[in-house]
């Protein structure tokens, strides 16, 4: 009996634990894809937390590619809007479990150059817009002090499509003084050998 009133206790101080992850802060990216459609990628975002197990986060971002096609100048561009939605909690002293729900929205730009002659007009569609939900899966773990790794699973599905994306993609802060830090970050897709393969650079304000 003794043994499992400790076993038990353990387990509750386990998943009790209340480590002081901030989800209070502003993200600040800039990032380089290795896909044909996309070469920079910009975006900002913002998370704030509701309650103790629950925040919200906000983020709006800009891609920019252009490429080469037999006889064709190619270039788009991609105006992105998120919306998440959070729900995390402690598995330890120095580890957080994080489930959550984004749903985005991307308005595109395409434009087509034959030569001197504008061939936009070969699109279906040179403006069309995406709609889509992103369930995630992540962890962040303090390593120590200072240094902060995070990685998380999406599965991206496409509205009014079959389509389906997964990605994983990680993070690597280290703290440059008590609310700010710097990072790496590396996305890569899972599926079907996609070219989709995006490394940046990430600043982190906390408030």
């Amino acid at each position: 009996m003794k043994i499992l009133t400790l076993i038990l206790s353990l387990t509750v101080s386990l998943f009790s634990y209340s480590k002081e992850f901030s989800y209070d802060f502003i993200d600040i990216e800039v990032s380089h894809s290795e896909s044909k459609w996309t070469d920079d990628l910009y975006s900002i975002l913002i998370s704030k937390s509701i309650t103790d197990n629950f925040s919200v986060e906000g983020v709006m971002g800009y891609h920019y590619g252009d490429w080469n096609d037999p006889l064709e100048y190619e270039e788009q561009k991609v105006k992105d809007f998120g919306i998440e939605g959070i729900y995390h909690f402690s598995l330890n002293e120095k580890t957080d479990v994080l489930t959550s729900l984004q749903y985005g929205h991307s308005v595109y730009e395409k434009k087509c150059t034959s030569g001197t002659t504008d061939c936009t007009s070969s699109y279906s569609d040179s403006t069309p817009e995406v709609k889509y939900y992103i369930p995630k899966l992540g962890l962040r773990y303090q390593l120590n002090d200072d240094i902060e790794l995070e990685g998380e699973y999406q599965l991206i599905k496409i509205e009014s499509s079959s389509t389906l994306v997964d990605l994983f993609k990680i993070y690597s802060m280290r703290k440059i003084n008590k609310d700010t830090s710097l990072g790496f970050t590396h996305s890569w897709n899972l599926r079907n050998g996609s070219d989709f393969n995006v490394y940046g650079l990430i600043l982190r304000q906390n408030f």
